[in-house]
């Protein structure tokens, strides 16, 4: 009876469905692989999104500190130069006061009055 045509159609069938229920397991079992590799990517990549984010407000934080400390080192040299251009003011205010004062007592000690007549008529 084995070697009928009914029995070996009875195992092809029993073949076809055992392989396609093994076949089916396994697609099965491969759909949860890709799945925990999709969730490893997706996580890595969240990590390293943050790790960028982070470079990111470091540089920013980076460049902020470096403006304020430009801005500081010109803020002090134009101090510096507006004081020294003060202090040039004043010392050429004062050169001119001074020439001015010798003028006036020039004027005063030979003019028409004061110590300049007295003087002028002694000599």
């Amino acid at each position: 009876m084995l070697n009928s045509g009914n029995a070996d159609i009875d195992a092809l069938k029993f073949g076809q469905g055992l392989a396609s229920q093994d076949y089916g397991n396994w697609l099965q079992n491969l759909a949860g692989v890709n799945q925990n590799a999709l969730s490893a990517t997706s996580g890595t990549a969240q990590g390293q999104a943050g790790a960028y984010g982070a470079l990111s407000d470091l540089s920013q934080s980076d460049a902020a500190n470096r403006i304020g400390l430009y801005g500081n080192y010109t803020s002090g040299n134009a101090s510096a130069n507006n004081q020294q251009a003060a202090g040039e003011a004043a010392g050429a205010k004062n050169l001119l006061g001074g020439a001015l004062s010798l003028a006036q007592l020039g004027l005063t000690a030979g003019g028409v009055g004061g110590f300049g007549a007295g003087f002028k008529k002694a000599f």
